[in-house]
C-alpha cells in the first residue's frame, strides 16, 4: 500500500499540485483511512453485540415458554 501511495504522490507532484498540497492530501488520505478502520471495527463490535442480544432474547422466550407451559399444568 505505501508503494502505491508513494506512486500516486509522484504523479500529484508531476501535475504541478505542489508540495504543500500533496501534504494536505496525504493528510486527508490518512484520516479517511483511520476513520473507515475505525468505523469497520465498529460495525464489527456492533454485530457481535447484536449476535449477543439475540441469543439473550432466545434464551429468555425459551424460559418464557416452559415457565408458562410449567403453570398450566
Amino acid at each position: 500500500m505505501d508503494e502505491e501511495k508513494k506512486k500516486q504522490l509522484e504523479v500529484l507532484k508531476g501535475s504541478g499540485i505542489g508540495g504543500f498540497g500533496v501534504i494536505l492530501l496525504g493528510m486527508l488520505w490518512n484520516i479517511q483511512t483511520t476513520i473507515a478502520d475505525g468505523n469497520a471495527g465498529l460495525n464489527r463490535v456492533i454485530n457481535e453485540i447484536d449476535k449477543r442480544v439475540v441469543a439473550l432474547e432466545v434464551k429468555q422466550q425459551r424460559e418464557d415458554i416452559y415457565n408458562v407451559q410449567r403453570l398450566t399444568k
